[in-house]
Parts: C-alpha cells; sequence; structure tokens
C-alpha cells in the first residue's frame, strides 16, 4: 500500500509542477503586447501676418540640417517684427529661444535666449523683433527652440526682408483669390486673371491651372466648404515676383448624407504692379481623403473619389485583393469578404469642424514592398512621423502587417537628418524586404542591407551609378554596370536581394551594354556599338534584349533591333514595352511595341476615370472578376509594441 501512495503521490507532484509550467508559459504566450497609435502631443507653431497664417512650422525632436528642411520663406516687413501663434502649448512653456543664421547655415547673425510667450488655455502667442541685420533679397534661416519638459523641440522656416519684393500685398491677393473660389461670390472679379484655352481640361476639378475656364475655377457645381484656416507657404521672393502654395482643408456633402474631404493644394506666381496684381500662374491640385466608408465600394469597384490617377496599388496574384495608398495613409480591400483595412493612418477622426494639423501634415508617405495571398503586407512609412513613438523625428519605419492578427508591427526604424524630399529621392533608387528579414536600400550609390532581427549593417561590394542602374518594380532585382564611362561598360551585373545572388551578363565584343529597366521579373537591356558611343558620349542601343531572371542565372527570351534606326528610350507598362527610335542618320524618329503575351492582359485590378456628376471625374480601381456584392467591413489594426527596440540613426550607424 505505502509503495502504491508513494507511485501515486510523485504522479500528483509531477501532475502539479506540470501544471505550473504550462500555467506559465500560458500566461508568457497571453501577454497581451498590442496598443494604439500615440496621439499627436507635439506643439504646431503658425506665423501670423495681415490675419493671414504664412507658415505652419512642425516640431523636431532632434536637430535637423536647417538648409534641408526650411522650405517656406517668412517676408520680414520694416521694423523686423513677426508674430507667432502656438497651437497645442503645454502650459509649463513660457518662453522660447531662437537663432538666425545664414542660408548655408554656417554664420550665426542673431540669436535671443528668452522670448517670453503669452498663454490662454492651450494656445500661446510671441512676437519676434530682429536686429535691423537683414539684408534686401538675402535668404536666412531662422531657428525656433521650444523647451516642453523633458523634450527640446525644434521648429524651421526661412526669413527674407520683404524690401521692395511687396510679398505680403502678394499674399493678400492670393487668398482673397482663394476665398472667392470657394464661395463663388463674386467670382467674376476673377475672370481678369485666368487665360482659358480649349486645350484646357474642364472635366476635372483635380487638377485645374489659369487655363481652364471659370466654372472649373469656382470648382464647377461641387459646392465646398473650408474646414479651419488656410495657410500660406511662399517659395520664392524677388522684385519681379512672389510665388506661394496655399494649403488647405475642404468638404463637401455627399446625396447619403455622409462628407468627403480634401486636401488641396494651390500655387500662384504673382507680380505686382502699381494699381493690380498680374497672376502669372495659378495651378490647383485636390487629393480627397480616403474614408473606407460602404459608399466607397460598388461591385468590383473601389471609388477613391477626387485624386490623381498616379495610384500607388498592388493586387494579390488571385485579383481579390488590393492594397493602396492614398493622402498618406496605407488600406487594403478583399473583394471576396468585403474587408476594408486602414492599415496606417495617422489621422484620428475627421470632422466638418476641425482637421487636426498634426495628424495631416503631409511630409510622409508610404512604400509598400510586397504582399502575399494571406493578405499581409511589408511596408515602409518615410518622412516626417506625425505621431507614436517617433513623433517629431524623421526617418524611415519598416513594418508588417499581418491579416491573420489584423496587427501591424514595427521591424526597424531609422532616424535622419534628411527632409522628407531628400528621402523620397533616395528610397526611389531602391527599396526592398527579403523573406530572410533584410532591408535593403540604395544611398550614394552603395547597397546597405540591415537585418532586422539582429540591426546588423553591412555594406554590399557593389557601386550604382546615377543613370547606369535600374531595379524592378518589385525592388527585388537591380541590374547596374561598373566604371565611369558608359562606353567601357562590357558586363552588366543582375542581383536578386532575396539571396543576393549576382548574375553576370556580357557584352558582345566592339559592344557596350546598359540597363534599360524591368518588365516585371525580366531585364531589359540594351547593346550599343562601341566606336558610337566614343564618338558621341551617349548610349542609343542598336539591338534591345530581355533577360529572364531565375535561381540558376539569366537566360535571354527575346532580341529586338529596327534596320536603320537606334533605340534611344524604352516606356515599360503591364506587358507592353514602347520603344522611342531615332533614324541613324539622326533626321527622323518612330515608336515601337513589344509585347509579353504572359503579362499583358494579367492585371487583376486596373485604375479607371469614371465620371460622376458634380464629382466630375474620379477615379476608380477596378477588379477584373464581378463578384456578388458583400458588405463592407471597416477594421483597424493593433499596434504590436516590439520585444527589443529596433533603432539606429541612418547617419550615425549605418552610413559611418
Amino acid at each position: 500500500m505505502i509503495k502504491y501512495l508513494k507511485k501515486a503521490g510523485i504522479l500528483v507532484a509531477v501532475f502539479i509542477v506540470a501544471l505550473i509550467l504550462f500555467s506559465r508559459a500560458l500566461n508568457h504566450e497571453s501577454v497581451d503586447r498590442t496598443t494604439e497609435l500615440k496621439a499627436a502631443s507635439l506643439p504646431v507653431v503658425y506665423v501670423v501676418q495681415q490675419d493671414v497664417r504664412t507658415g505652419e512650422l512642425h516640431g523636431h525632436t532632434d536637430q535637423m540640417d536647417a538648409a534641408s528642411i526650411a522650405e517656406q520663406t517668412i517676408p520680414v516687413q520694416s521694423g523686423n517684427k513677426i508674430q507667432l501663434t502656438i497651437e497645442n502649448l503645454p502650459k509649463d512653456v513660457d518662453t522660447l529661444s531662437y537663432e538666425v543664421r545664414t542660408e548655408d547655415g554656417k554664420r550665426l547673425v542673431e540669436d535671443a535666449k528668452e522670448v517670453s510667450i503669452t498663454h490662454k488655455e492651450e494656445m500661446g502667442t510671441a512676437q519676434l523683433t530682429f536686429q535691423d541685420l537683414f539684408q534686401d533679397g538675402t535668404r536666412y534661416l531662422l531657428t525656433l527652440k521650444l523647451d516642453a519638459g523633458q523634450k527640446e523641440l525644434y521648429y524651421y522656416t526661412g526669413l527674407q526682408k520683404e524690401g521692395n519684393c511687396d510679398t505680403l500685398s502678394c499674399i493678400s491677393f492670393a487668398s482673397d483669390f482663394h476665398k472667392k473660389t470657394i464661395e463663388k461670390t463674386d467670382s467674376n472679379s476673377i475672370t481678369a486673371y485666368l487665360e482659358p484655352d480649349a486645350s484646357a481640361n474642364n472635366a476635372t476639378l483635380q487638377s485645374v491651372s489659369i487655363k481652364n475656364r471659370l466654372s472649373q475655377i469656382t470648382w464647377g457645381k461641387l459646392d465646398v466648404t473650408e474646414i479651419g484656416e488656410p495657410v500660406v507657404n511662399v517659395q520664392e521672393m524677388t522684385e519681379s515676383y512672389s510665388s506661394m502654395n496655399i494649403s488647405s482643408v475642404l468638404s463637401s456633402a455627399n446625396e447619403d448624407g455622409s462628407t468627403s474631404y480634401y486636401n488641396v493644394n494651390e500655387y500662384f506666381r504673382i507680380r505686382p504692379g502699381g494699381n493690380r496684381m498680374y497672376l502669372l500662374e495659378y495651378n490647383r491640385t485636390v487629393e480627397e481623403i480616403f474614408q473606407g466608408a460602404t459608399a466607397s465600394v460598388s461591385g468590383n469597384q473601389v471609388n477613391l473619389g477626387i485624386r490623381s490617377q498616379d495610384v500607388e496599388f498592388h493586387a494579390n496574384n488571385a485579383g481579390t485583393g488590393v492594397c493602396f495608398v492614398q493622402q498618406g495613409e496605407l488600406w487594403a480591400y478583399d473583394q471576396e469578404t468585403g474587408q476594408m483595412v486602414k492599415v496606417y493612418s495617422n489621422r484620428s477622426q475627421l470632422s466638418t469642424d476641425a482637421v487636426d494639423a498634426r495628424e495631416n501634415y503631409m511630409q510622409h508617405n508610404i512604400r509598400v514592398i510586397k504582399t502575399d495571398e494571406s493578405g499581409s503586407i511589408d511596408f515602409i512609412v518615410y518622412g516626417y512621423m506625425n505621431r507614436g513613438e517617433h513623433e517629431g523625428q524623421n526617418g524611415i519605419s519598416v513594418c508588417h502587417y499581418d491579416n491573420v492578427t489584423n496587427t501591424v508591427e514595427e521591424y526597424l526604424f531609422l532616424s535622419t537628418k534628411q527632409s522628407y524630399q531628400e528621402m523620397r529621392d533616395m528610397l526611389s533608387q531602391l527599396l526592398y524586404i527579403s523573406d530572410a528579414g533584410v532591408f535593403y536600400t540604395a544611398v550614394d550609390g552603395k547597397i546597405y542591407a540591415i537585418n532586422v532581427d539582429t540591426s546588423e549593417v553591412k555594406v554590399l561590394p557593389y557601386t550604382l551609378k546615377e543613370g547606369s542602374f535600374k531595379t524592378s518594380e518589385t525592388g527585388r532585382y537591380a541590374a547596374w554596370t561598373d566604371g565611369d564611362a558608359i562606353s567601357e561598360a562590357s558586363v552588366l551585373h543582375v542581383i536578386d536581394l532575396n539571396t543576393e545572388a549576382v548574375s553576370d551578363i556580357k557584352a558582345d565584343a566592339g559592344y557596350c551594354i546598359q540597363p534599360l529597366g524591368f518588365m516585371g521579373t525580366d531585364c531589359i537591356y540594351g547593346l550599343s556599338q562601341k566606336s558610337r558611343v566614343e564618338s558621341t558620349g551617349s548610349f542609343l542601343a542598336d539591338t534591345l534584349k530581355i533577360a529572364e531572371i531565375s535561381e540558376t542565372g539569366v537566360d535571354n527570351l527575346t532580341s529586338y533591333g529596327k534596320t536603320n534606326y537606334l533605340i534611344q528610350g524604352i516606356d515599360v507598362g503591364h506587358g507592353v514595352i514602347t520603344l522611342s527610335l531615332l533614324s541613324e542618320d539622326g533626321t527622323g524618329t518612330a515608336t515601337d511595341t513589344i509585347t509579353n503575351k504572359d503579362l499583358e492582359g494579367s492585371k487583376s485590378v486596373q485604375v479607371e476615370s469614371v465620371t460622376n456628376g458634380t464629382r466630375q471625374t474620379e477615379v476608380h480601381l477596378v477588379f477584373s472578376d464581378k463578384k456578388q456584392d458583400v458588405s463592407v467591413v471597416l477594421k483597424e489594426p493593433k499596434l504590436i509594441l516590439p520585444e527589443k527596440s529596433a533603432t539606429l540613426s541612418l547617419e550615425e550607424d549605418v552610413l559611418k
């Protein structure tokens, strides 16, 4: 009996220990690491002149290169004073400091350590009075500094003495013009400034210019309302003219009772002339803020609204799912389930009363790297971070959306002192995330590989020269040649960044070689007689070739050449290559096409323009297959808190 009791005791003990271990494991696995994106918190600084906001400055938590960040210019009148309004200002911040430097940032012109701020609720006002040190026609850089508790915030803009530029009068004219187009009152007074042309497109509100007719300038039959105050950003000040942008948010009521919202940008170039103003140039673009409502989906179409036709989107192979970027947001739609996911967004809630300027600040964008059949997406957010853990920083956030768990996880954040425009140019060269979790990008001709798990950085032993390399649409493949002279390029290198395997294509004797582009995963390259390139200094291809890239290397699929003609350039569409041809004697031009039957017509989602009454032309994403209508289900994913920080500095950790 004792023996059996001992055995029973042992079994009970084992069971208890196992139960404890299982419970701990279960508790560990069930730890909820999901959260919401933190709300925007940094103050916004406005420059106010003649009751017009002539500058909207957003705070940076890192010291930046003022010359690249400060794009707008504030005109300084006689008296050398400017008035600041600071929104969402913490109550314990009652002073600011500033410095003025020459445009190259090297010489300090003047500074002030403590400028008083007057508080009223969550708003502050301050006046900057500069010394009389500014020279006419010279642009300077102003850096404002707010000490907000544990954060030092920096705000950047340009300054220029108004002198004889009469820029403030130009601002007053532009503001009045902007107001009249919306209110449609006294709109005839702006007719004299227009230059109607029969070639102008009067069937779309998305893009209008000084050449459109008055009805288009005044929004046709669409009634729009302005939300908040417009902001004027001066781009250039001269005695001959001033140029500026007016940014505003407008709304319009829809028939179903919903409201549409638009980010609107107007460009003016104005010459003051005594008793009147001369409007030299005017352009307006409209980009609708997509909301994912049921009304946006009908049959096999997703209505993106009034926006440009240049839509960044990716469809899955089955043609049933698509993700797209619009106004700084990433959306994904599944045609079969009706699931509409706002994958990434800085905006919380749109309202006809107000739109948060911090959330709507459009100095960032999104690039989709790749998608899979489950609906998951690898993407990056780059530029100014409006909110969240990196609010106030410029950088590149490498993210993954998991459609199964409906979560977004940031793999890596690269902070940088580069401006949004500089990042946009840099990332247009090369961008990819491999299946092994390695992020690739190119800076100054070098390919950098960053492991998102270990943060290990390495530089691939290749050099990319501007004009002598091309990347595929997905970013997975890149092709380039070596050497400084085009005539010396005898070998074309093609890399698969998913494996880092490199294949070489050698030019025929007496010829040099250059990459021309990619069609899908196929590399397009040209061959040109070396003697001609040496004598002319330009690459005109005698022959175009298309090579298939596979795990075993590259294989030539087809070759093209036209008697008495040379190939001076190509344009790659979906399944079609359009060739620009030049006669050998240089006197004539022609075009021709090469068609890939495997790709032509296989695009499961297309961008189409659709006419819609008072809204005129809208942009739709159209699925090739029309499925039974389903109810749209709007979802927003949670963020996953990383178990360890994966934050690097582009300048200090990567480019060192």
